[in-house]
């Protein structure tokens, strides 16, 4: 913040020097007529270049603030229209045919809008997204598109959604990405992740496990559901107190086995710890079941 006072500061001293400079030079006609067109074209560059870095960092430091690295790709997108813009003031102080340009531009700019449609949408996508903030740089979050359902539920799990999961490191112009779990980044288009299904783990405080395992008809579901108890309530308190709730129940049943549901409510910060320690009680209970 105090590089950018001092850039500030020095950026209106410039420009303020250069004011009263072009007041004293026309004042004084220190510039002869004939070279009064390219003296103009010269300041307004000049200063165009002062006034859009200016507003380019200050945009790009209030951006880092809120969208973090989204600052910068919206400061660079600034820079690219205003020096668009200051290019067309510097034709038309030259006396070039302005008009009879834009009209090629505007022909240019079909076409390539055509070639690049798809490119453009990511754009357009991208503002949508850190105009909207489904998420956060840092949330912890699963894409999944709409080009795929849900996965029937299966042994050991319940249902899936599948999608890319990670941590939101970056939701730039054209791309997002997301650190995974197995610390592999992965780029996904804004235009898919704006139509995507997004399940952001972030928004909620506590999240529920629910884990499956297959109990022998030959043992006993009160002994195992007895010993799993005991075996929860013996975890370390830091662990024990964030489970604020656990429950055992039987699902299904077929001529061989139980299938026995483990279900608790955690934090979502500490979801596959929890996880992981409740599956290995799990698989010490089933090992030590009483028979019928």
């Amino acid at each position: 913040m105090n590089k950018f006072r001092r850039n500030l500061a020095a950026g209106i001293a410039i420009l303020v020097f250069g004011v009263v400079l072009v007041h004293a030079l026309l004042a004084y006609r220190v510039v002869p007529d004939s070279y009064s067109m390219y003296f103009n074209v010269a300041l307004t560059v000049i200063f165009s270049i002062i006034i859009i870095e200016l507003v380019a960092r200050g945009m790009r430091l209030i951006g880092s603030k809120t969208l973090k690295e989204e600052g910068s790709a919206i400061a660079d997108l600034f820079r690219v229209i205003a020096y668009t813009i200051v290019a067309i003031t510097v034709l038309y102080e030259l006396k070039v045919n302005v008009t009879g340009l834009l009209v090629g531009a505007g022909f240019l700019g079909i076409v390539l809008g055509l070639a690049a449609q798809n490119t453009l949408g990511n754009i357009l996508a991208g503002f949508e997204i850190m105009a909207t903030k489904p998420f956060k740089i840092g949330d912890t979050v699963k894409v999944s598109t709409w080009q795929y359902g849900n996965i029937a539920s299966t042994w050991p799990h319940g249902l899936i959604v599948p999608g890319f999961e990670g941590k939101v490191e970056k939701v730039g112009l054209v791309y997002a990405s997301l650190l995974g779990p197995d610390n592999i980044r992965t780029y996904i288009p804004n235009g898919i992740l704006i139509q995507a299904l997004v399940i952001n783990y972030e928004r909620s405080e506590t999240m529920h496990i629910e884990q499956r395992v297959e109990l022998l008809l030959a043992k006993s579901f009160d002994d195992f559901k007895s010993k799993m108890n005991k075996s929860v309530k013996s975890l370390p308190q830091s662990v024990r107190r964030q489970i604020s709730s656990f429950d055992i129940e039987i699902t299904d049943i077929n001529s061989t086995f139980y299938g026995v549901s483990l279900k608790a409510e955690v934090p979502v910060r500490q979801y596959s710890e929890i996880s992981k320690i409740i599956k290995e009680k799990s698989l010490e209970v089933l090992s030590s079941t009483k028979q019928v």
